[in-house]
């Protein structure tokens, strides 16, 4: 049991240290989403801040199921399509990738590489959600 823990968390380190930048990156992102949300209401009250928390946190939590579901392949076709046009335009028609099977394997790398990009944006949304949990508890009392 304590093998497994450790190795758990040598992991989680390993994931951590791997991502500084990305998590650097989107607690930036968040930080400006929070400010636009509490700032667009014009009025700078608890219940905004509770309501700019809740919006933060549901963005972050929905993008981070956008992230699985993509990491499982479902936008190729779409992206493929995408890709090839632009080149579709240009004189000669030559595409960018030959097939859509040629794409996915090249987009199945990044996928594997990236496979837990989504536990950042639900770390981030639940924050913020809690946030959101402990500003409706100070507007009730």
């Amino acid at each position: 049991m304590k093998n497994k823990l450790y190795i758990f968390f040598l992991n989680f380190k390993n994931l951590i240290t791997s991502h500084i930048s990305y998590i650097l990156i989107l607690f930036a992102i968040s930080i400006v989403i929070f400010g636009l949300c509490f700032l667009c209401f014009f009025d700078l009250t608890l219940k905004v801040a509770c309501d700019s928390f809740f919006i933060t946190g549901a963005i972050f939590i929905g993008v981070g199921v956008l992230q699985i579901v993509g990491n499982q392949g479902t936008f190729d076709l779409m992206s493929y399509s995408f890709a090839n046009l632009l080149y579709s335009y240009k004189k000669g028609g030559d595409k960018k990738y030959e097939d859509v099977i040629s794409y996915k394997n090249l987009k199945e790398e990044k996928r594997i590489r990236n496979r837990r990009n989504f536990v950042f944006y639900f770390f981030y949304g639940i924050i913020y959600l809690i946030g959101a949990i402990v500003t409706f508890l100070l507007l009730t009392n």
